[in-house]
């Protein structure tokens, strides 16, 4: 049984139709540059559970009259359209209650449940004592072997399950009659209850938007392992999107599909691993690779060669990895495998909060003179002769929507801001751009 689901004239969408057989049960990962569809997909597939995901999720002004999804699950037809009323999509049928319960969707921050605690854990908080103190719970040993695989340690063989009006809570049974509830878990960890819990339900689909933020490389890797044995078990399709190349590199052929635009279309389409790599980071033979943990990163890194690196000799690429922790794992699987290029090719580049970490200290590792672009603006424009400043200070309440402000409202242009805090840092810049200059050269 298929689930087809097609987009038309959504954001910067004109066509997408996306297949899934749900009878084929497994993995699917998504990978594709940022914009070119994947949340506009996770958030379409959630709406036929919640109607109201566009309005409570995206930007204004994505549709426009031409705007339409089509769902099409068991032999039924679900349209949704735009409605001026509204400014939204709308749908006049009755959504069968087999559709709702066919589809599970998790959204990427910040409106995933996984940054969003439920708040009938902590309504359920009184029945779980009692529970505890009762010893009416049972040991979840699927679900402790599933995260002690991922983990690799026993952190979680104190788990325990209560089962409370139909619901399940999950809490690490401490001694001397201490306990902790699944919603003070890490965020990586409430994630990884919340999916089992999900996979357990029997829904058909599961859509899951960045799987791989807030988990380390090596969790992320070992989560493909584990999903793919769940998947099989409970007869469940689990789709997600991720920009890891570490868990892009441990899927089957058949399980990684790769999304882009061609012409007016978007499309999906199976791709290998070594073609998404080239496609996605442009790995093209390069003499020498960069890095870094962000795109602002990425593209304060380039200006910063173009102002500071005039005679590079080597070829070069700044590539954006996402998180820390993955630009680290990248470089060393690199050196242990040499897949960009020789150790001493590759280098990382951090933003300079990172410095006061032991991964800042590692060879072939540094950071840029201040704790990040965003965060040295952010700094710059709380003294009082700041100029350009909103119309409204209330917008500038962290660093990176401070950032994104500035440039909406077009005060400044990136590369302004890139010139403007070089200038602020100059000698500090000087000196950092000497390390890239001879990496470049020599």
């Amino acid at each position: 049984m298929n689930l087809i689901v097609t987009l038309r004239n959504i954001q910067h969408i004109e066509f997408l139709q996306v297949t899934i057989d749900l009878d084929l049960h497994g993995i699917m990962a998504i990978a594709g540059k940022n914009g070119c569809g994947k949340t506009t997909l996770a958030r379409a597939i959630r709406n036929i559970q919640l109607a109201d995901t566009f309005t409570t999720t995206a930007a204004d002004g994505i549709f426009n009259v031409d705007s339409t999804i089509e769902y099409d699950l068991d032999d039924i037809r679900i349209a949704f359209s735009y409605d001026n009323s509204i400014r939204s999509l709308n749908c006049r049928q009755v959504i069968p209650s087999s559709f709702k319960h066919a589809v599970s969707v998790e959204l990427s921050i910040p409106f995933g449940d996984r940054f969003n605690f439920f708040k009938s854990v902590s309504d359920a908080d009184l029945d779980i004592r009692k529970a505890l103190i009762l010893r009416s719970f049972t040991i979840p040993s699927e679900l402790i072997n599933f995260l002690s695989s991922i983990y690799g340690n026993e952190k979680f063989s104190d788990l325990v399950e209560v089962t409370i009006k139909r619901s399940t809570y999950y809490c690490r049974n401490l001694p001397n009659g201490m306990y902790i509830r699944e919603d003070y878990f890490s965020s990586a960890e409430y994630f990884l209850v919340n999916l089992y819990k999900r996979i357990r339900s029997r829904y058909r689909f599961i859509f899951v938007d960045e799987i791989d933020i807030s988990l380390d490389a090596a969790a992320q890797v070992r989560l493909v392992t584990e999903l793919r044995k769940l998947a099989d078990k409970y007869g469940v399709k689990i789709t997600f999107t991720t920009h890891s190349l570490a868990m892009m590199r441990t899927l089957l052929p058949n399980e990684l599909y790769y999304m882009e635009t061609v012409g007016n279309n978007t499309q999906l389409r199976p791709a290998s691993y070594n073609y998404v790599k080239s496609l996605l980071y442009g790995f093209k033979g390069w003499d020498r690779y960069i890095l870094t943990e962000d795109d602002v990163l990425k593209e304060f890194i380039e200006y910063a060669i173009s102002r500071y690196c005039q005679d590079t000799f080597f070829s070069f690429i700044v590539i954006y990895i996402g998180g820390s922790g993955n630009v680290i794992e990248m470089l060393d699987q690199n050196a242990r495998d040499g897949f960009l290029s020789d150790a001493e090719n590759v280098i990382a580049i951090l933003d300079g909060d990172q410095k006061k970490y032991r991964i800042a200290r590692r060879p072939l590792t540094y950071c840029i003179p201040f704790e990040s672009v965003e965060k040295a603006l952010y700094a710059h424009y709380q003294q009082p002769d700041f100029s350009p400043r909103l119309t409204d200070d209330s917008k500038a309440k962290n660093a990176k929507t401070l950032f994104n402000e500035i440039i909406r409202q077009r005060l400044m242009s990136q590369q302004r801001i890139f010139e403007y805090l070089c200038n602020k840092n100059e000698d500090e810049m000087r000196e950092f751009a000497q390390v890239i200059e001879l990496f470049l050269t020599q």
